[in-house]
């Protein structure tokens, strides 16, 4: 995801933007390979971890932990941090008519399997896909991996998050990429899938 400012988030009516802040990612505050973060914190048991991840550029609390915090990264406060995030995550989630991008199969690697999505899945090279395999959009897959028959990889995926008597559907309809690096191996019946913005 491209690096966007707080100040050009449309939040709702309970959260205040107190310090504007940058980010090209989302995620939970212990996240320690995502650089450029927005995250979250609803509890103070998790202080010490913000204050000390210097991934964190951006982060969304409650008013009384807002004093708490020891670093000048960009600031939301929110009576209901948590559900402000996920808010802000589905605002960002792309729409289910986004363009897709035809799939790209390096030459050198070899398919077996009729369920390989026409769109938004890259093969790179010397890779084997067996048979009944299932590869979804989303879907990125490295050089020299071996998909074994029967694996599921990739998928739309979804969550709910329960708020008092408000449900939350999380989307992340085109939000699923899943990366196999270079020389796996899958084992047969796998069911991959790692959530990631792009």
């Amino acid at each position: 995801m491209k690096n966007k400012l707080l100040s050009s988030l449309s939040l709702d009516s309970g959260s205040l933007l107190c310090r504007d802040g940058s980010f090209s990612s989302l995620g939970h505050c212990v996240e320690k390979k995502e650089k450029n973060l927005l995250s979250f914190i609803d509890e103070e048991v998790y202080l010490d971890t913000v204050n000390n991840n210097k991934n964190i550029s951006s982060i969304i609390c409650t008013p009384s932990l807002e004093k708490k915090l020891t670093s000048n990264i960009g600031l939301i406060t929110s009576e209901n941090p948590r559900l402000t995030f996920f808010q802000i995550h589905n605002s960002l989630a792309p729409s289910s008519n986004s363009a897709k991008k035809p799939s790209i199969i390096h030459d050198s690697s070899s398919i077996n399997s009729k369920y390989v999505s026409k769109f938004d899945v890259e093969i790179g090279m010397n890779s084997f896909v067996d048979q009944n395999v299932v590869i979804h959009p989303g879907v990125r897959i490295g050089n020299d991996v071996h998909i074994s028959s029967g694996c599921v990889i990739g998928g739309d995926g979804f969550e709910y998050k329960r708020y008092g008597n408000y449900i939350l559907q999380v989307m992340s309809k085109n939000l699923i990429f899943t990366h196999l690096q270079n020389s796996f191996h899958s084992s047969i019946f796998h069911h991959l899938k790692i959530s990631k913005l792009n």
